[in-house]
């Protein structure tokens, strides 16, 4: 195996730096992943996206502020 150190395992250091894990977002309410978008904003001065989201379990209504 590729980037594994003899008698290891698990990738080495290098190897697992090139991934980056995101939790999948949930309503704020009842922490259910089925949501849907209803609108979707771009702020040009820091490259952020606001998203206007509805869950459609509870209808909860929130933003979600993506990085």
């Amino acid at each position: 195996m590729a980037n594994r150190e003899p008698g290891r395992s698990t990738p080495t250091h290098d190897t697992a730096s090139r991934y980056v894990f995101a939790e999948r977002p949930k309503c704020p309410a009842c922490h259910a992943t089925r949501l849907r978008a209803y609108r979707t904003t771009r702020n040009d001065d820091d490259g952020t996206l606001t998203r206007y989201t509805r869950c459609l379990i509870c209808g909860q209504k929130f933003l979600l502020i993506l990085e």
